[in-house]
């Protein structure tokens, strides 16, 4: 028997084995049911939380830093939700806006100015001349 035969052998059995084989309960929590999920309320609540993020992110965090002109006026922001909504539905159909989203989105709003403050203040900083390092010969004598 060559060892092709024998792999093919092995890869049969185990095929076998795994189909007649009996689930095993690891002790972990039993699966959540599958919940009726309404498309058009999932799609609204999907608006509203890109509506309310982009609120967040440019009349709270942006405008106080760059200028009033960055704020987006109501229709602004329904625009856009309408149309990243549009988009995540088209690319992620079972995207859900859920506290993880919220939660990049709101650590993105609450860290990206400081980020960019300590940048600036690196750039502004002036570099302090290097001290000489000492001798080591006259130190020690």
């Amino acid at each position: 028997m060559s060892d092709v035969d024998l792999n093919a052998d092995l890869v049969a059995e185990a095929g076998a084995a795994l189909a007649s084989a009996e689930p095993v309960d690891v002790g972990g929590a039993p699966a959540a049911p599958a919940l009726a999920v309404d498309p058009v309320k999932e799609a609204a609540e999907n608006r509203a939380f890109l509506s309310g993020m982009l609120g967040l992110t440019f009349n709270e965090a942006l405008a106080p830093r760059l200028g009033d002109h960055w704020k987006l006026a109501d229709q602004e922001r329904s625009d856009l939700a309408d149309a990243y909504a549009t988009l995540l539905e088209k690319y992620f159909p079972n995207f859900r806006s859920g506290p993880e989203l919220a939660a990049i989105v709101v650590t993105f709003v609450v860290f990206g100015p400081r980020i960019a403050e300590t940048a600036k203040l690196k750039r502004q900083k002036p570099s302090a001349p290097q001290a000489a390092p000492a001798d080591v010969d006259a130190a020690s004598s």
